[in-house]
């Protein structure tokens, strides 16, 4: 039962990244009050950080 909650955290996490690094990618702005480097910085430490817990995450999982 945890090994299982573990894979499944780990997907999760894992497709959040990724959903993360592409809104980073593709995040424009324009105008006045251009944000857009702020929101990339944003959505790119938290990749790191859904990348981290899946890999942490996944190693638990595979434990014995």
């Amino acid at each position: 039962m945890k090994k299982n909650t573990y894979k499944a955290i780990s997907i999760i996490s894992l497709a959040l990244a990724a959903v993360a690094c592409l809104g980073a990618i593709t995040v424009t702005g324009g105008g006045f009050m251009d944000l857009s480097n702020i929101a990339r910085y944003i959505l790119l430490g938290s990749a790191a950080i859904f990348t981290l817990t899946a890999v942490i995450t996944g190693k638990m999982s595979r434990k014995k």
